[in-house]
């Protein structure tokens, strides 16, 4: 089967499913604008499995797939490199996004939940599972050379 046949619905699902989001999004904050099949799919949240966000999912993995190969020219991006290592490390700074996503909740409840406020939180997240991951990649460079294993040179972020 082409991927083609599977690619192009998959894009549409996408489309709709950020059209039906934006217009919850605007709805919220303009009442008269319509939200799109809000309470068809109202139920949607992450602790249970509806199937929608199944195949939400399954085709956002599809369409980063079929245009992010490993072999990408944007992944040799600087840019890119933080992302990798996030990439590398998944488990830990996921479990870090956890505990951040809480201190973040009560920075934004306790002292401000103002725009600048909501950007510093999520600047601050950011640089710190980025940081976490730099230093557990560095970490186990430094492990490598003290077993004398060597190994590739690992370049630590922002230096290309």
């Amino acid at each position: 089967m082409s991927s083609r046949w599977v690619l192009g619905p998959a894009i549409v699902f996408l489309l709709a499913s950020l059209i039906i989001n934006l217009s919850w999004t605007i709805h919220g904050i303009h009442d008269p604008f319509p939200a799109l099949l809000l309470k068809p799919l109202w139920p949607i949240n992450k602790t249970n499995l509806v199937p929608i966000r199944l195949l939400h999912f399954l085709a956002l993995a599809l369409v980063v797939v079929h245009f992010a190969s490993a072999d990408s020219r944007f992944l040799r991006w600087r840019l890119a490199r933080p992302l990798i290592l996030c990439g590398q490390h998944s488990l830990q700074v996921f479990c870090l996004g956890i505990l951040l996503s809480v201190l973040g909740h009560f920075a934004l409840t306790e002292l401000s939940a103002g725009l600048p406020m909501q950007v510093a939180v999520n600047v601050i997240g950011f640089a710190l599972m980025i940081g976490t991951a730099s230093l557990i990649t560095w970490y186990r460079a430094m492990e490598r050379i003290k077993e004398g294993g060597g190994g590739p040179p690992v370049q630590p972020v922002g230096s290309h």
